[in-house]
């Protein structure tokens, strides 16, 4: 506080008299002045304010909260939005006094200067603050405006399975203004679109509906026709459209450059694709890392952070662990300096998986703790079941996999992706655990239809099943898709998949190739725990084959698979060797 401020305040008080009190505060420490400011004031500590106002009776309190609102607001009359935040505080105290309306104002002011800082958390809790005061009124300019408010400050701080919400509030903000026939406003919130990279159910009709105020080869059009081609993607699955409307944008770009609008462009045009070869993933990753090159010289940070994440995916995805994890890093420095943690709850995720591939178990371990202190449960679940299950740790698979599909009723997401290779892998570690079949028709039901948190997951799922299920049949047709991913990677490799599916199919010699393929990807990009278990299932089909040399060397592949297993403490796959080694002897 300030002395004007006290001023202000103290009408019966003269101000040599105030600041004599002033010095007395300062003599018995109970305020003190800020270092290098005259005439500004704060108390020593908080417990001390909440002391002092705990000593007035709610009445007296109230009354104290008014006085100073009103009188703040006659001293900063000339300069009210600076002040917003404080005035928003003493009359939301002072409702009972001085009503709502004030309080709904001056809210919508202190979460709109919050909103511009992108201090989201404290822009959503004046937003709320604000909407609670008007209570179920008619839909007017004020409402909406706390309403696209909190739509925009509740995407800066929820995951994704949340950020439907956001874009509902955001959505009756916009339905108002279009009624009402505010362009600008309409064509703002659509250029502005949330969740551009996560399943949200409205967004192309949003986009749709903006693009009506506008000429089809305007500049104006370019953001919401690139937020409508990652919509057609995540919302829809609809890839043809998606490439069409990004193309559209990008002949307008041609015309009138715009970096912002590249960045959005590269950012968005690497995540639109099923990520189903090598070559398609290399290219992609060159959109995003372009894009993330593009919105640091921007001083974009939503943009940055958006295409941060697909650059940490595809190294993901490449089997590139340290290149996801430095982006992974780079994700959460950027969130955490814009104060939107949404973003940087994908790289602790991502960064947990990469060190799971490796062994990390600690390092994982830790990546959950601080999920759970950010109330996100589903990746935690799963990243813990997982490591149970390569550890040989008694744990309730079922109930895991039962909670992740609750706290996933009303989306795709918040980790359900992982949870169609990471459940499939248990059962692939763990041949014998019979988990229930509607717990796989809700996997199945769940996993996203599109993208490299879709498909890659559902490949390496049905492929799996193949494989336990020894079905010959089922794994030629699964084959094929699983082939199109050699050199990929998703919570296992690929090429090992492939590998497992050739020995079912009967195709021994086949099935050589790919495990070789396998090894040399795993070691060059020293993803240990899965070529522990690639020269585990190499060794096992050498000594089903029992050609010329295969003993020799399926000996050789289980040296390694039990020098990894008991450096890393995995139980399940060192008691699988030991029981492959009493075949070879016998």
């Amino acid at each position: 506080f300030t002395l004007d401020e006290i001023d202000a305040v103290s009408e019966d008080t003269t101000r040599e008299r105030l600041l004599d009190v002033i010095d007395e505060g300062l003599a018995a420490r109970v305020i003190e002045e800020f270092s290098g400011a005259v005439g500004q004031y704060q108390f020593s500590h908080a417990v001390i304010q909440e002391t002092l106002g705990d000593e007035l009776s709610l009445t007296r309190r109230v009354t104290v909260h008014a006085r100073i609102a009103e009188a703040l607001e006659a001293l900063y009359s000339d300069d009210l939005e600076s002040h917003a935040e404080t005035l928003a505080y003493h009359f939301v105290q002072a409702q009972t006094i001085l009503g709502t309306e004030k309080m709904i104002e001056y809210s919508i002011i202190a979460g709109e200067t919050a909103l511009a800082a992108i201090a989201s958390q404290q822009a959503k809790t004046h937003f709320e603050t604000a909407l609670a005061g008007m209570g179920d009124r008619e839909m007017n300019e004020r409402q909406a405006r706390a309403l696209l408010g909190l739509g925009w400050a509740t995407a800066g701080v929820v995951d994704s399975s949340r950020m439907q919400t956001a874009f509902d509030a955001m959505m009756k903000a916009f339905d108002y203004y279009d009624s009402v026939g505010n362009s600008p406003k309409v064509i703002e919130i659509a250029s502005r679109q949330i969740g551009q990279q996560i399943v949200i159910k409205g967004s192309v009709e949003l986009a749709d509906r903006a693009l009506k105020y506008l000429e089809p080869d305007s500049t104006e059009a370019v953001p919401i026709l690139i937020a409508k081609a990652g919509a057609f993607w995540f919302e829809r699955g609809d890839g043809e459209a998606a490439t069409a409307t990004l193309n559209t944008a990008q002949s307008i770009l041609e015309v009138t450059p715009d970096e912002r609008a590249t960045t959005g462009l590269l950012a968005t045009r690497s995540a639109i694709s099923d990520f189903d070869t090598r070559d398609v993933v290399l290219a992609r990753l060159k959109d995003a890392e372009e894009a993330v090159n593009l919105s640091a010289v921007s001083s974009d940070p939503a943009m940055e952070m958006r295409a941060h994440v697909f650059v940490m995916a595809l190294n993901y995805g490449l089997g590139r662990m340290d290149e996801s994890k430095t982006s992974g890093t780079k994700l959460l420095e950027v969130s955490r300096r814009f104060g939107i943690p949404s973003y940087g709850q994908s790289g602790i995720v991502f960064g947990a998986w990469a060190n799971m591939a490796r062994g990390e178990w600690e390092s994982v371990g830790v990546a959950c703790d601080r999920l759970d202190e950010l109330s996100i449960d589903g990746p935690p679940i799963i990243l813990r079941m997982s490591v149970d299950a390569f550890r040989g740790f008694d744990s309730d698979y079922e109930e895991a996999i039962t909670r992740v599909l609750g706290e996933n009723s009303k989306t795709a997401l918040r980790g359900v992706f992982y949870l169609a290779s990471a459940a499939a892998q248990v059962q692939l570690m763990h041949p014998d655990l019979a988990l229930a079949q509607d717990l796989w028709e809700q996997i199945d039901a769940r996993t996203p239809a599109t993208g490299v948190m879709g498909v890659s997951p559902r490949v390496a799922l049905d492929a799996i099943r193949a494989v336990l299920n020894h079905d010959p049949a089922a794994a030629r047709v699964v084959y094929e898709e699983t082939r199109r991913r050699k050199g990929l990677y998703w919570i296992l490799s690929f090429d090992r998949l492939l590998g497992l599916l050739s020995r079912v199919m009967g195709e021994p010699d086949q099935a050589e190739e790919h495990f070789e393929d396998a090894i040399r990807f795993l070691r060059e990009n020293e993803i240990t725990v899965d070529l522990a278990w690639t020269c585990s299932d190499y060794a096992e089909l050498l000594i089903e084959r029992d050609a010329p040399g295969d003993r020799e060397k399926a000996t050789e592949l289980q040296d390694k698979a039990i020098a990894i297993a008991t450096e890393l403490g995995m139980q399940p796959l060192l008691e699988r060797v030991l029981a492959q080694r009493q075949i070879l002897k016998a």
